[in-house]
């Protein structure tokens, strides 16, 4: 079995079909430490010398794309997504001093239909003083961005590190409502079903339309 994506390829191995290997399309060794944070941890991970390739024990690999189409995504499914990407993304930002500006669900790995990884070195940057995230150089927006990133028109800007915040708010209502709301009145609309659970409260709060009073805390 063998997955390919413009950031990374997945491959089994084809000796032992428990093993498998995140190749990156190019070395990132911040990316590849974030791995090592992930809860519950990776069984087996191992990452080379070089920072290119990530190997480890699972049962099965897929990526969230391939998963949602031939799956309905659980409610319990949906809450070990937002824990494990926010696990990773609060290493990043509090051990790594990076993001991820924005999420994709194309970059978004699944591992024994309970773990998430997110893999991406396009949208992985540095933190600059206060926490904040500095474009210098043209960038890939997204209907999963943030206001602040899609608002951004001139270059270099710098805007608040949290729009992650928001980028996973708007992967989580694809994921387990397969929208992505295109405006505030769709997405109060989006949120109608889930209203009162711990899910519709974390959403609010991390798609706070003020970067800064955002957070990915469950209640």
């Amino acid at each position: 079995m063998s997955i390919f994506s413009t950031e990374f390829k997945i491959i089994q191995n084809h000796k032992s079909n428990n093993t498998f290997t995140i190749q990156l399309m190019e070395t990132n060794s911040i990316l590849l430490k974030s791995l090592r944070y992930i809860k519950p941890s990776l069984i087996g991970l191992t990452i080379n010398t070089s920072f290119t390739m990530a190997t480890f024990q699972a049962l099965s690999v897929t990526t969230l794309i391939d998963y949602k189409a031939e799956n309905v995504v659980t409610y319990e499914t949906t809450l070990s997504l937002i824990s494990s990407l926010s696990t990773q993304l609060k290493y990043l930002n509090n051990k790594l001093n990076h993001t991820f500006y924005q999420y994709n669900p194309k970059n978004v790995i699944i591992i024994d239909s309970s773990q998430f990884i997110y893999v991406s070195s396009s949208e992985l940057m540095p933190l600059v003083e206060d926490k904040m995230i500095i474009f210098n150089h043209p960038f890939k927006k997204s209907k999963f961005s943030a206001p602040e990133i899609l608002n951004i028109d001139t270059l270099p800007k710098k805007i608040c590190d949290k729009s992650s915040y928001y980028s996973l708010g708007m992967l989580t209502i694809y994921v387990f409502l397969s929208k992505i709301p295109k405006d505030e009145i769709e997405m109060d609309e989006s949120l109608i079903p889930i209203k009162q659970t711990k899910l519709y409260w974390f959403l609010l709060k991390a798609l706070n339309a003020d970067p800064t009073k955002r957070n990915l805390l469950f209640i």
